[in-house]
């Protein structure tokens, strides 16, 4: 389905299509369309975000950027300068967190196993090269790389590592299990929970 010509890829081409029609309405000042259809390409934008590993909160947060952004088309954008060459975004989180780099890592594969088992919405604390610790749940599981990408509370990414990567770590006693969630986290989680079982079919 990722395929080019499959399902997924035409539903991302079309979004694509409809975030230039976004632009493009925006540019001309007519805002009450743009509020439409802003509003008709919600869902799809967000189950996107979401695909990229994103919770509701970040994702919501990345469409308000998204229509400040065509609120005021004219404004300045803040670009972002390129990775210098050979070296992506990726690679420059995990030299933040793996000391030594990723050659010789050095781990127990048993506890390696057991963080592979931990399931998406799981809180860990990691501690960076520099000694500064914080809490990051596993928001995302590549189904092609099986990289776990980490957030903080807000949302934000905070790394992208595989489970070896992130047992090397726990052998540094940088990374713990067993972070408790916000009291507004465990509602949120009760909230889903009982969404899930309201929407199931009853015999």
């Amino acid at each position: 389905e990722g395929a080019e010509g499959g399902g997924t890829w035409r539903e991302a081409v079309k979004l694509g299509d409809e975030l230039v029609e976004a632009d493009r309405i925006a540019a001309e000042g007519r805002g009450g369309e743009l509020a439409r259809h802003l509003l008709s390409i919600e869902p799809a934008l967000t189950a996107c975000l979401a695909s990229s590993g994103l919770d509701s909160s970040a994702a919501e947060h990345g469409i308000a950027m998204l229509v400040r952004g065509l609120v005021y088309p004219g404004a300045r954008r803040d670009l972002r300068p390129p990775p210098p060459p050979g070296q992506d975004e990726d690679a420059q989180e995990r030299g933040l967190w793996l000391a030594g780099g990723t050659g010789k890592l050095r781990f127990d594969p048993e506890v390696a196993r057991e963080l592979a088992g931990l399931p998406v919405e799981t809180w860990l604390r990691v501690t960076d090269i520099r000694g500064e610790a914080v809490d990051a749940k596993i928001a995302w599981v590549s189904p092609l790389t099986s990289r776990r990408l980490l957030v903080n509370r807000r949302g934000m990414r905070v790394l992208v590592a595989s489970v070896e990567e992130l047992a090397s770590m726990a052998a540094a006693g940088r990374l713990e299990s067993g972070v408790e969630p916000t009291p507004f986290e465990q509602a949120m989680q009760h909230v889903r929970q009982q969404l899930d079982g309201a929407a199931r079919p009853r015999d």
